[in-house]
């Protein structure tokens, strides 16, 4: 399946990123054998070895690979350059699920035996151990780095991105996540492109989109790391119902919010001098292609790049009349 995905969407001048989760096993159920037999979890899990057995973690309802498992750390490793080695993929492509939400008593749970383990180590050898806070956004931001090397090693042509969290906020709680976003934008080492999760409408009142979109655009990166703005184009037509229920009214009431975010990404372009070309095609990997908007449904995808054509003042204009500069939340509704 995955080589004809491959194949028909090349055919279709499309590119394809294989979209991996690192660590989720179930997401419905914590019983190991409901998964399948050949399943390395399911293998894991009733190992006679509890150093096995500590591969697969038991949270929320949920099964989960350790992120702090070596084990783990290679599975996940080695099926990115398997995916790399056999199938003509443009890049992989990590989802925002990293570590869960582990609650009040997060210093004291899930892969807390393996950092009071780390801990020992540091002491016998006197080094100085981090918090456990930072050792878990170390162990994911050292999977990271291993898959990017995997990624270059086999194609240098193919690429590696996340789309974590949009709320940078969340992403720097001290309970969740553990997604260090602004180590590994400033580095060329851990991502070649970042695509926030921005899913919110601009009057979205914890996250509206001009502000939280600004945040991502304004953390310091390396000049190999892309930003797209992900938007949430299966949010577009819910019922007011839907959205109320999601805590963003404007989803149900405006018709028009996804042409605004898309209008406010290029007029952010213009207003760093690269001139915004909205297309279908897939972003070029120009050096100077560095704000980018893609659609998470793979709908909407738009490029930027330099060029003196003039239609960066047209964009401008555009922009200006949709939404004015000053303007706190978006004048156009349907």
């Amino acid at each position: 399946p995955l080589s004809y995905a491959v194949s028909a969407a090349h055919k279709r001048g499309l590119a394809f990123h294989a979209w991996i989760n690192p660590y989720r096993i179930a997401s419905n159920t914590t019983n190991v054998y409901k998964l399948p037999k050949k399943s390395i979890a399911r293998k894991w899990a009733v190992s006679k070895k509890s150093s096995k057995r500590r591969n697969v973690l038991k949270w929320d309802g949920k099964l989960y690979f350790n992120p702090a498992s070596k084990d783990v750390q290679n599975l996940v490793c080695n099926g990115v350059r398997e995916i790399v080695h056999d199938y003509a993929v443009d890049g992989i492509h990590f989802d925002d699920y990293f570590y869960p939400n582990l609650g009040a008593k997060y210093k004291k749970v899930f892969d807390y035996k393996e950092y009071k383990a780390y801990a020992k180590r540091c002491k016998k050898k006197h080094k100085k151990k981090v918090s456990i806070v930072t050792w878990r956004r170390n162990n994911v931001s050292n999977m990271l780095k291993r898959v990017r090397t995997i990624v270059h090693r086999l194609d240098n042509n193919c690429v590696f991105g996340i789309s974590p969290a949009g709320n940078i906020r969340n992403l720097y709680a001290k309970n969740n996540y553990y997604a260090d976003v602004k180590k590994w934008m400033r580095s060329s080492k851990y991502i070649d492109y970042i695509c926030p999760q921005i899913y919110w409408t601009f009057s979205q009142k914890t996250c509206p989109f001009r502000e939280t979109t600004n945040k991502w655009l304004a953390i310091p990166r390396a000049k190999s790391v892309k930003v797209y703005v992900g938007l949430g184009g299966y949010r577009a037509g819910i019922s007011k119902r839907e959205a109320k229920l999601g805590a963003d009214a404007e989803w149900g009431t405006s018709r028009t919010n996804l042409k605004r975010q898309l209008l406010y990404c290029t007029f952010k372009c213009c207003r760093t001098n690269c001139n915004a070309n909205v297309s279908s095609n897939h972003c070029t990997d120009s050096s100077t292609n560095r704000n980018s908007i893609r659609c998470s449904n793979g709908q909407l995808n738009g490029s930027s790049n330099r060029n003196s054509s003039g239609s960066s003042n047209k964009l401008t204009d555009r922009y200006r009349q949709l939404i004015p500069e000053r303007t706190a939340k978006p004048l156009l509704n349907s």
